[in-house]
C-alpha cells in the first residue's frame, strides 16, 4: 500500500542525471596556480569580466578586499579610493550588480563602484555641493542691480572609465546680495564673487578630489531683496570647469559671476528645479526631493528596469536642523563622531581656526540668521575636513523655509553615533526625531527598497523609497525575474512590478515561504530557486512550487549534521554559510552546505544538493578531501563564469592564502578528479544506491543477476569505466564486489550472503579518475513461495 518508486535512489553522491534514464559522473575541479590573497568570501562574475572573477577575500573572520583575475596568476588587488577595507561579515556577504559597465558591490561602509578598468573601487555616489568658504562679496559687473540678490548651488561631476557622466546633489544653497551688508557694496550694479568649498571624495574622511572632477555653478534669476522679494529656486547653469591643482590645494574654487538674467534663462537647467527641469529628469516629485543623492548603505543590490535597486538599507548619520535665533559671541557648537570631537565657537570677529563669524549687520534678523548659518556650515566643512572627521554641512534654506535651515551628514557610518550639541541648544530647532541630546538618525529600514534614476546607479533621489513587509521584517535578497523584482524577506516573498518610477509598487507573491539564508537563491533556466524554511521552492510565472518533497529526509539529516553537536543549530549555521549556484551549463542549481559551525570564521561547504531543472532529479555531491580532520578542502563560494560557463569555486582557510578551483572540461580522464588545496589530484568518488526492490511483500526472493549498461561509445571521450564496485544489500547484510568492466554491459551475481532475501538494494561505486555513465540497471530474480523465508547458509 505504501512504496517508493523502485527506480529512485536511496543515496547518490557525485553522479548527475542529465537526461531521463541516464546517470553520469560529475566532473572534478582543478586548483588554479595563482594565490587569491586569503580566504575567498564571495565570487562575482559578469559579461564584462569574461573568464575573470571579482573575488572578495579577507581573513578567517571577515572579507576585507577586492581582487580580480582568472586564477592563472595571483589575483590583482583593487585599490579603494581612501585605502579603507570593504568589509563584509559571514551573515551578510558581498552582493553585486552591473550598470553602465560599472560594478556595484555592497560593503559595511557603503556600496562601492568598480569601473570597467577593474583596478580601483570608489564609493557609489558623488560629493554633495557645498556652500561658500567665506561670507559672500561683490565684484565689478552688472548682473546684480543695487538691492538685488541671486541664489546659487553647485554640483560636482566626473566621467567614469567609459565616458559616462556621474553627478552629485546640489545640496547647499547660498545667496549673494548687492546690499550694504555684503563686502564690496558701492550702491550700484555689481557682479557676485562665488568662493565655494571643494569637497573630498564622497564617503571618505579626507581624500582629496582629483583634476578629473569638474564643477557646475547654478544660479537663479536675480530678485529684488531690498523690497522683500524672496526669490525662487529655479536654477540655471552659470559656468562649469574642471578642478585645477591650485583649486585642490586651496580647497576653494573662486568664480566671479556677471551673467545677466537674459543669458541665464537660455542656459541648461538644474535637475532639482520645481518647474524648469531638464528633459529626462521627471521624478515622483520635482524639486530637491529629486536630487542626485548618493545611494544608502545596503545589504543587497540588483539592476532591474534600468534602475539600480538597494535593499535592507540605512543611511550614513545625518540630520536637518535650523538656527532659529542668531548666535551670540562665544556660543559654541559641538559635533562628535568616532574620529573625534569638533568644537566651533561663534565670534563677531573670528580669531582661531575653529571660530566662525556671526553676521549681525544685515537689515533683517532673517538675513542675519541665514548668513550666520552659512558661516557655521562653512566652518564645519572646512575644519572637519582638516581634522579628518568626515562631516559635511550644507545650508538648505530657500525663500519658503526657515532662513537658518541646514543639513549635516557624516561621510562614514559611525558605530558610536554622530552627536550634535550647543551651549545654546534652545536656539536650534531639530527635525525627524533629532535633538541635541541624541545621536543623528541613520534612517535604517531593514524592509526598505531604494531605487536609482534610470541608467544612473549613483543618483538616488531621497523620495525613491519603497517598503516590503512590516517595519520589523528584513529583506534578505532581491532577484530580478522577467518583468518583476522578487523580494525575499523573513516575512515572506514579495514582488515589485512596474516599468518606471511612476508605477513601481510592492505586492505579496507568497507569504507562506521564508528564505533561510541570503545566499540561498539562484536563477536557472528562466526560473528562480530558493531554499526556504518550508522547503526548497521553484518560482515561475505560475507562482511558487515546492520541489524538495522527495528529499526531505536527506535535508533533515543534512541540517542535523551541520549543527552537530547541537543539531538544533543546523538551520542558523546553514543560513550563514550555505550558498546556491546556478550551474547553467549543466542545467543545475546547487545548494551547498557546510560541514559544521564555527561562529568565529567563515568556514566553508563540503557538499551540495543539486536539482536538475530538465529531469527534475535531485543528486548529492561532495568535494574530495585528503585531510578529513580539517576544513581546508572546503569551498566557501562559487560562481559560473560568463566567458566559458565553467563553475569556479573559492576556497576557505583560517587566514592564509587560498586558490580558485575551476571545473575541468578538457574531455580527458583527468576531468574526473578533484585537486586538494595542496594541488594533489584525487579521483572523484561516485556512489549510488537504488531503492530496495520488493517484488513480493509476503515472500523471499532468489536474487540472480545484476545487469549494468554503460554509457559508452556515443562520444569519443565517453568510454566505459575500467573498474567499479557493485554492491548488494538485503534486509540483513550487504556485500560489495570489485568488478572489472570488459564490455558495455556488466553482469554481476550477488554473493551467497545476499543471494536470498525479501528485498534488495543495488549500489554502484566508482573511484577511478575516468568517465563513467550508466544508461540502465536491471536485476533478475526468481520468486519463492509466499511462505519462503531467508535461510542463513
Amino acid at each position: 500500500m505504501l512504496e517508493r518508486n523502485p527506480a529512485s535512489c536511496v543515496d547518490v553522491v557525485n553522479w548527475e542525471f542529465p537526461a531521463p534514464g541516464v546517470i553520469r559522473k560529475r566532473r572534478g575541479q582543478a586548483r588554479q596556480p595563482g594565490n587569491t590573497g586569503g580566504p575567498v568570501w564571495k565570487l562575482l562574475t559578469s559579461r564584462l569580466m569574461g573568464n575573470n572573477v571579482l573575488a572578495h577575500v579577507g581573513t578567517g573572520t571577515s572579507g576585507t578586499q577586492l581582487r580580480y583575475g582568472d586564477g592563472s596568476a595571483a589575483l590583482t588587488a583593487l585599490t579603494v579610493v581612501d585605502g579603507d577595507n570593504l568589509e563584509r561579515q559571514r551573515e551578510t556577504r558581498m552582493q553585486g550588480a552591473v550598470c553602465q559597465r560599472n560594478h556595484y558591490v555592497t560593503s559595511d561602509v557603503g556600496v562601492a563602484r568598480v569601473e570597467s578598468t577593474m583596478t580601483t573601487a570608489a564609493y557609489a555616489g558623488m560629493p554633495r555641493g557645498q556652500g561658500p568658504s567665506v561670507n559672500p562679496s561683490l565684484v565689478s559687473g552688472s548682473s546684480l542691480a543695487d538691492g538685488y540678490a541671486r541664489a546659487y548651488r553647485v554640483t560636482w561631476h566626473k566621467q567614469d572609465a567609459d565616458g559616462v557622466e556621474l553627478g552629485g546633489a546640489p545640496t547647499s544653497r547660498w545667496v549673494v546680495a548687492n546690499r550694504s551688508y555684503t563686502s564690496g557694496y558701492i550702491g550700484s550694479a555689481m557682479g557676485a564673487r562665488c568662493r565655494f568649498l571643494v569637497p573630498h571624495e564622497f564617503a571618505t574622511l579626507s581624500t582629496a578630489l582629483t583634476t578629473s572632477y569638474y564643477w557646475r555653478l547654478w544660479g537663479t534669476r536675480s530678485y529684488d531683496e531690498v523690497n522683500g522679494q524672496l526669490g525662487d529656486d529655479e536654477m540655471f547653469l552659470v559656468s562649469e570647469a574642471y578642478l585645477t591643482a591650485p583649486d585642490i590645494a586651496a580647497g576653494v574654487v573662486t568664480f566671479d559671476d556677471s551673467t545677466p538674467d537674459s543669458f541665464l534663462l537660455s542656459s541648461p537647467r538644474l535637475h532639482t528645479n520645481l518647474y524648469n527641469f531638464p528633459p529626462g529628469e521627471e521624478g515622483l516629485r520635482q524639486g530637491v526631493v529629486n536630487e542626485d543623492g548618493p545611494p544608502p548603505i545596503a545589504n543587497d543590490v540588483a539592476y532591474w528596469q534600468d534602475c539600480m535597486w538597494y535593499a535592507d538599507v540605512e543611511w550614513r548619520p545625518r540630520f536637518t536642523a535650523a538656527l532659529i535665533s542668531n548666535l551670540a559671541n562665544n556660543d559654541t557648537v559641538t559635533l562628535a563622531v568616532d574620529a573625534g570631537v569638533l568644537v566651533l565657537t561663534a565670534k563677531a570677529v573670528p580669531v582661531g581656526v575653529d571660530d566662525f563669524r556671526i553676521v549681525t549687520a544685515a537689515p533683517t534678523t532673517a538675513i542675519n540668521i541665514r548668513e550666520t548659518t552659512a558661516a557655521l556650515c562653512a566652518a564645519i566643512c572646512a575644519r572637519a575636513k582638516a581634522y579628518g572627521y568626515g562631516i559635511t554641512a550644507h545650508t538648505t534654506a530657500t525663500g519658503g523655509t526657515l532662513p537658518g535651515l541646514f543639513f549635516v551628514e557624516s561621510s562614514k557610518p559611525q558605530p558610536s553615533g554622530m552627536g550634535f550639541a550647543s551651549s545654546v541648544a534652545s536656539k536650534f530647532q531639530f527635525f525627524d526625531g533629532m535633538n541635541a541630546s541624541i545621536n543623528a538618525p541613520t534612517g535604517a529600514a531593514t524592509n526598505g527598497l531604494v531605487f536609482s534614476k534610470p541608467l544612473r546607479a549613483d543618483a538616488v533621489p531621497p523620495i525613491n523609497v519603497l517598503t516590503a513587509g512590516p517595519a520589523d521584517s528584513r529583506i534578505l535578497r532581491i532577484v530580478p525575474f522577467r518583468d518583476r523584482l522578487l523580494v525575499f524577506t523573513d516575512y515572506g516573498i514579495f514582488q515589485v512590478t512596474g516599468r518606471t518610477f511612476a508605477d513601481f509598487g510592492v505586492f505579496p507573491l507568497d507569504l507562506g515561504y521564508r528564505l533561510m539564508g541570503r545566499d540561498l537563491v539562484a536563477t536557472c533556466d528562466e526560473k528562480v530557486y530558493a531554499w526556504c524554511f518550508e522547503g526548497i521552492v521553484e518560482i515561475d510565472d505560475g507562482g511558487v512550487t515546492v520541489v524538495s518533497a522527495p528529499i526531505e529526509p536527506t535535508i533533515e539529516a543534512a541540517l542535523a549534521d551541520i549543527g552537530a553537536p547541537r543539531p538544533e543549530r543546523g538551520s542558523s549555521t546553514f543560513s550563514a554559510l550555505g550558498y546556491a549556484t546556478a550551474y547553467r551549463n549543466q542545467h543545475q542549481v546547487r545548494f551547498h552546505f557546510p560541514e559544521a559551525d564555527d561562529s568565529g570564521v567563515l568556514n566553508g561547504c563540503y557538499a551540495w544538493l543539486a536539482f536538475d531543472t530538465r529531469t527534475r532529479a535531485w543528486t548529492k555531491g561532495a568535494f574530495t578531501k585528503i585531510n578529513s580532520d580539517d576544513y581546508f578542502d572546503n569551498r566557501s563560494c562559487a560562481v559560473v563564469r560568463f566567458g566559458d560557463d565553467l563553475i569556479c569555486y573559492g576556497n576557505w582557510s583560517n587566514g592564509g592564502d587560498t586558490r580558485l578551483f575551476l571545473e575541468r572540461r578538457a574531455y580527458t580522464s583527468a576531468d574526473f578528479s578533484d585537486d586538494s588545496i595542496e594541488g594533489v589530484a584525487q579521483p572523484v568518488e561516485s556512489s549510488l544506491s537504488l531503492q530496495f526492490q520488493l517484488p513480493e511483500q509476503s515472500g523471499a526472493q532468489h536474487w540472480q543477476q545484476t545487469l549494468v549498461n554503460w554509457d559508452a561509445s556515443e562520444q569519443w571521450w565517453r568510454t566505459r569505466p575500467t573498474a567499479v564496485g557493485i554492491g548488494h544489500t538485503t534486509e540483513e547484510t550487504g556485500v560489495s564486489q570489485a568488478v572489472a568492466v570488459a564490455s558495455n554491459q556488466t553482469r554481476c551475481e550477488p554473493t551467497l550472503a545476499t543471494r536470498r532475501g525479501q528485498r534488495l538494494s543495488v549500489s554502484v561505486t566508482h573511484v577511478v579518475s575516468e568517465y563513467a555513465g550508466i544508461v540502465g540497471v536491471s536485476q533478475s530474480y526468481r520468486s519463492g513461495t509466499r511462505f519462503a523465508r531467508k535461510v542463513t547458509p
